[in-house]
């Protein structure tokens, strides 16, 4: 079995639910619709940094809830080169894309300590057949996720180096604080700056002269495993940003007085 269980006396009790708040950023849920995305988060295991959760083209019976800490999920190339798919916040499914297929297509991996919650993949059914509005809006956060991808292949295509950086930030930024992981303008970023130029498709070098440059400008400064927005309107104009394809009621206020 994958990682440690967690002691419930030594769990933090004072955190948001990121799977339920996740799901009620789409609609007010039920009590019953609660129990139900708590019960899949009831067998918490805590693994180390550089974990690896989920091994490309293995099959397993098991999906995960991403309760705390941070995630990426990425491929390797014939010629051993790695590409970084995306990076995963709490309250994100790990292996939802493998449910219709016999084995993982991508590697996930822990970035730092995390807070796991496996359960089988058979649990999916539960939701289809006894709670169609978890389904329905379980599809509108599978199309979010596709469309957030799409926006990550033109960001590598069509975006240079400063304006990708700008907007891997912005959008960890707008999807953190829908679920209430931010402070101020500031949030956690517990990533290497190798994992950061495999997501961005930039050499280590190249990754350290685009943060130090936007360090100067002074729009966002990434340090300690913290990184601070220094300047909003600076940081959105600098990545050519637009929210629509996050859909993210709470930030759309800020959006709308620009």
């Amino acid at each position: 079995m994958l990682g440690k269980p967690v002691k419930k006396e030594i769990m933090e009790t004072d955190g948001p639910d990121c799977l339920i708040g996740k799901f009620s950023c789409h609609q007010d849920l039920t009590d019953g619709e609660r129990s139900f995305l708590q019960d899949l988060q009831k067998d918490e295991r805590s693994i180390e940094g550089g974990t690896e959760v989920i091994q490309q083209d293995e099959t397993s019976d098991q999906l995960y809830v991403l309760k705390s800490g941070w995630a990426y999920a990425y491929k390797v190339l014939r010629n051993g080169q790695r590409q970084v798919l995306e990076f995963l916040l709490p309250g994100d499914f790990l292996g939802i894309r493998e449910f219709a297929y016999n084995s993982a297509l991508n590697y996930v991996v822990a970035c730092g300590d995390c807070t796991i919650c496996p359960f089988p993949k058979e649990r999916m059914e539960e939701i289809f057949v006894q709670y169609p509005r978890l389904t329905g809006t379980l599809m509108q956060m599978s199309t979010r996720e596709q469309v957030v991808l799409m926006e990550r292949v033109v960001n590598l295509g069509s975006r240079d180096a400063h304006e990708r950086m700008a907007h891997l930030f912005m959008e960890l930024y707008m999807r953190l604080s829908a679920v209430k992981l931010n402070d101020g303008l500031a949030f956690r970023f517990p990533v290497s700056q190798s994992v950061l130029a495999d997501a961005l498709g930039l050499s280590k070098v190249h990754t350290n002269r685009t943060l130090k440059r936007l360090r100067e400008e002074g729009l966002l400064t990434v340090s300690n495993g913290l990184a601070t927005v220094q300047n909003m309107n600076g940081l959105i104009s600098a990545a050519q940003f637009e929210s629509f394809y996050l859909n993210d009621e709470n930030l759309r206020s800020y959006f709308g007085k620009k």
